[in-house]
């Protein structure tokens, strides 16, 4: 299977009969693709998955149990 992105063919690595592995190469890339935006702080335009992501990546490998901040 392959992603079409503005007319470009990415291939996903996943079989004609593997929807999971193409949904998981999809979330993938839009996860690439996407900036996070923290709304120049204001707190009506910063998403609450941008924090977190940003909680996790930053904080989390700095604790005792990053895995439970990673579930």
């Amino acid at each position: 299977m392959l992603i079409l992105d503005a007319g470009v063919e990415i291939g996903t690595a996943a079989g004609e009969d593997d929807l999971g592995a193409a949904e998981k190469a999809l979330a993938d890339h839009i996860a690439r693709k996407r900036r996070r935006s923290f709304g120049r702080g204001d707190p009506a335009a910063v998403l609450i998955a941008d924090i977190l992501s940003e909680y996790g990546e930053r904080h989390a490998p700095t604790t005792r149990r990053p895995t439970l901040i990673a579930r």
